[in-house]
């Protein structure tokens, strides 16, 4: 990603369009399941309250941990961290502003040593987990520095972060990129079927640039024929301007002199050629087919990691069906993507954070507070509902779009 500019090519394009500047919060409660629970509010009123606060909250520096970036800011880098590395743990902090996100990196989270699981739960690549294969726990490596003689030492040392609070609540999980077995509790790269062929597709346009630019530097080439006499032309060239007087010069003048010949040749200097030859520009075979070639290995790699070669190149080429057809397709794709990784990075964030601000009255609900007294979760399951959208695809052709709508 930060040295091939393939993988940036695509990467770039699919963290734009999936998370972009961010999900937008759309509170929906189920009313009809608060209904059935003899719950009866005022919902209108409910979602337009949590919208307000939560989409100013989530743009606000208070949602992040470091208090840097934001929600969205950190929705992006677990997005791309987990596509590119394969996995990242999420970390939801309280303190007087409320919830905040922290984004760790998987290389963070391994097995420690010496500790060992309590309760008959066993730890896997630096995950607790109980009988039942429930993240219990999560392991995070961190350094201490110790001074002992003016010499600096750097011990490994690990922090157990429990997945959920007293209360129940999801505080720390991990967010994937894809997963190779059904019982692996680490994840993959969505691009590493790809790696290996991008990287020799890199090395080929290396090659094909530096071929190009080393047959640039041959302005051309005499070809002799069967006829020809074989005669040096621009060496003959310069032993005609060759006096008595300059038969003592220096190599090192005489190398001064070629080297201003050839200078001259470039600058629409006439050639005298000899008989029988024939003066030709050099080319690289390479450079006439190298479109077609990389376009065709590009093309899959993209279909790969499910973006249309369009997308990533940002080329429409093609009539306009068929534009508007790849567009859709990819729609229809990040769609997917946007709805897990909702499911897996917002939707956590706003349960935690919506039963922080009807506990501080910031929001005002009785029945979520009789529903969590009573344990009901299918009642708080209701309130909880919620869907988080992005931005739609442009039109192509506002005109026709709405001829065909």
């Amino acid at each position: 990603h930060l040295k091939t500019d393939i993988i940036k090519i695509i990467t770039g394009k699919f963290f734009k369009w999936v998370i972009g500047s961010g999900l937008k919060l759309q509170a929906e409660p189920n009313e009809t399941v608060l209904n059935l629970k003899n719950i009866n509010e005022d919902l209108p009123m409910f979602q337009k309250n949590v919208e307000a606060l939560f989409n100013l909250y989530s743009g606000s520096k208070y949602s992040d941990y470091h208090r840097r970036d934001w929600l969205h800011e950190k929705a992006k880098e677990a997005f791309s961290t987990s596509f590119l590395g394969g996995d990242c743990l999420c970390i939801i902090r309280v303190d007087d502003a409320g919830p905040n996100i922290q984004v760790i990196d998987g290389q963070q989270i391994s097995t420690p040593l010496e500790e060992k699981a309590e309760d008959g739960n066993v730890i896997r690549d630096g995950i607790e987990m109980n009988s039942r294969g429930e993240h219990i726990a999560f392991w995070v490596t961190k350094s201490k520095r110790d001074v002992l003689d003016d010499d600096m030492l750097l011990e490994i040392d690990y922090e157990r972060i429990s997945a959920v609070d007293s209360q129940g609540n999801l505080v720390a999980w991990m967010v994937y990129g894809m997963k190779a077995r059904i019982d692996h509790h680490r994840g993959i790269p969505v691009i590493t079927s790809i790696l290996e062929k991008v990287a020799k597709l890199d090395r080929f346009v290396e090659a094909s640039v530096t071929k190009a630019e080393q047959t640039a530097n041959v302005v051309y080439a005499f070809k002799h024929n069967e006829n020809s006499t074989g005669e040096n032309i621009i060496a003959a060239s310069l032993s005609s301007r060759v006096t008595d007087d300059e038969t003592n010069e220096t190599t090192f003048e005489k190398n001064g002199r070629t080297a201003n010949m050839l200078r001259q040749s470039t600058s629409g200097t006439v050639m005298n050629l000899t008989p029988d030859s024939d003066l030709i520009s050099l080319h690289a075979p390479s450079e006439t087919t190298f479109n077609e070639f990389f376009r065709a290995i590009f093309t899959t790699l993209c279909a790969a990691v499910d973006i249309p070669e369009e997308v990533a190149l940002q080329k429409y080429e093609q009539n306009y069906s068929s534009s508007r057809a790849a567009i859709n397709g990819w729609e229809y794709i990040v769609e997917i993507y946007r709805q897990k990784f909702a499911k897996k990075f917002y939707e956590p964030f706003y349960r935690v954070w919506l039963q922080h601000q009807i506990y501080d009255n910031q929001i005002k609900s009785d029945g979520f507070l009789k529903s969590q007294n009573k344990g009901d979760f299918m009642a708080l399951e209701a309130f909880y509902s919620a869907r988080f959208t992005g931005k739609k695809m442009p039109h192509i052709d506002p005109l026709k779009e709405t001829k065909a709508i």
